[in-house]
C-alpha cells in the first residue's frame, strides 16, 4: 500500500512539473504577443501621424498652386 501510495505522489508531482512547464511556456507566448500587439499599435499610430503630416504638406501645397495658378491668371488677363 505504501508503495502505491508513492507512486501516486511521484506521479502527481509529475503532473504538476509537467502543468508547470505548460504554464510557463503559455506566459511567455503571451509575453512575447502582448509585446507584438504593442508594437502594432505603435506602428499604427506612427502611420497616422505621417499620414496627418502628409496631408497637411499635400493641403498646403494645393492651395499653394491654387495661389500661383490665380497670380498667373490674373497676370495674363493685366496682360491682354
Amino acid at each position: 500500500m505504501l508503495v502505491f501510495y508513492q507512486n501516486e505522489k511521484e506521479d502527481a508531482q509529475a503532473k504538476l512539473q509537467e502543468v508547470s512547464r505548460q504554464h510557463s511556456k503559455i506566459t511567455e507566448l503571451y509575453d512575447a504577443t502582448v509585446a507584438e500587439v504593442t508594437n502594432i499599435k505603435n506602428l499604427i499610430a506612427n502611420i497616422k501621424s505621417l499620414n496627418k503630416k502628409m496631408l497637411a504638406e499635400l493641403t498646403h501645397a494645393q492651395l499653394r498652386a491654387a495661389e500661383i495658378i490665380h497670380e498667373r491668371e490674373a497676370s495674363l488677363s493685366m496682360t491682354h
